[in-house]
């Protein structure tokens, strides 16, 4: 849109500052305020005040897909609620795909050990769970319940109802014993708070014993086969030998 198709209201929009603006937009997670947008560009804060308007009204005007709004008493660009049921239609397209392998390990963490924080969830698993729980909240599988009693308050995890329905139960206590899932059949102890990675490694020590164990049988295998064709050889030209 040219300045001549601007609303009325509000003047040509500095491109640089404009390109500012929208780049940052781009980037932040919850609404930032024209004071710190004013410090970062380093405009005054009746400057950014006045672009943040234009570029409101002419994203209006145009019809665009987003709006710029002020939420929470800051800026930040929305989805225009025109659009609402195509953008549903698309988050909502293909979640009936099967989850991977990390969202259902967190998973099984999270229904076994809620109430649990990521930083908890990622010391049992050994990796950031960022990614597995996003997945897991927009699947409607887990949920925040609450905020853990530790330093800065971190938000804690549960399974939703949603997933208590698909897994057949009513509450987490009528899950099974982990005894029953673990290597040899018993369960490693309970490691003390914020030790999983000890725990971690007792596990892998279990798992290491198994692939040692089969690593055996599967030599003793080959031995016996080998064993069983030389013998078959031997037996072919036995009688070749016999006639010479």
């Amino acid at each position: 849109m040219v300045a001549a198709d601007m609303p009325a209201a509000y003047g040509p929009i500095d491109n640089t500052l404009r390109a500012s603006l929208e780049a940052i937009f781009m980037v932040v997670d919850e609404p930032v305020d024209s004071a710190t947008l004013a410090e970062v560009v380093g405009e005054p804060e009746s400057v950014i005040e006045a672009a943040i308007m234009a570029m409101a009204a002419e994203y209006e005007a145009q019809r665009r897909g987003f709006v710029l709004r002020k939420r929470g008493g800051g800026w930040r660009f929305w989805t225009n609620p025109e659009h609402h049921e195509v953008v549903s239609q698309f988050v909502l397209h293909g979640k009936k795909s099967q989850l991977s392998r990390a969202a259902l390990e967190t998973l099984a963490v999270v229904v076994f050990k809620q109430p649990i924080t990521r930083g908890q969830i990622g010391a049992i698993r050994g990796v950031n769970p960022d990614g597995a729980i996003t997945t897991l909240i927009s699947r409607g599988l887990i949920e925040e319940q609450g905020r853990a009693d530790l330093p800065g308050r971190p938000i804690v995890y549960g399974p939703s109802v949603k997933a208590l329905e698909q897994l057949g139960i009513n509450d987490p206590s009528e899950l099974p014993s982990l005894d029953s899932f673990a290597p040899g059949g018993t369960a490693p102890p309970e490691p003390p708070k914020g030790d999983y990675r000890s725990a971690r490694r007792t596990v892998d020590v279990i798992d290491a014993d198994g692939r040692e164990d089969g690593d055996a049988q599967l030599r003793d295998i080959v031995r016996r086969a080998d064993a069983a064709m030389k013998a078959a050889a031997e037996a072919i030209q036995a009688p070749e030998d016999e006639e010479a």
